[in-house]
């Protein structure tokens, strides 16, 4: 994303509704755990809003009133596999949501896609 920054990708005016600073010399989105609680908050509200976890990740991906145009244009249909098969959200944006449904599944079921080695290595190690 173009002036998107930190691990959350947040971009300036999003970070600061978010009560974020993004000064020359203090950028909040560069604070991995100030940024992960404004993400997380932005988060919740995307789901509240949309009341669907894949619509609020591409809502956080796309912009919120991207989402809600797109709801528009599909007659308020607010499910995301019919706004995505209708061209009616951006490509990035469904590859988004798309690596988020993968990376979900893989973790649910690691043994079907042949991650079983790698959960249990890294499920034994300590975090700190």
């Amino acid at each position: 994303n173009k002036g998107a920054k930190g691990v959350w990708q947040l971009m300036k005016g999003t970070a600061r509704d978010l009560g974020l600073s993004c000064g020359y010399f203090r950028d909040d989105r560069q604070n991995v755990l100030r940024s992960s609680i404004a993400a997380s908050r932005y988060l919740l509200e995307l789901y509240e809003r949309f009341d669907d976890w894949l619509l609020a990740i591409a809502a956080y991906n796309a912009g919120p009133t991207r989402v809600s145009e797109a709801i528009k244009r599909a007659a308020g249909k607010s499910d995301f596999f019919y706004l995505a098969q209708r061209g009616l959200l951006p490509k990035e944006t469904v590859g988004h949501v798309s690596k988020f449904i993968a990376l979900t599944m893989i973790t649910r079921n690691p043994d079907t896609y042949g991650f079983e080695d790698f959960f249990t290595i890294v499920g034994d190690e300590p975090l700190a």
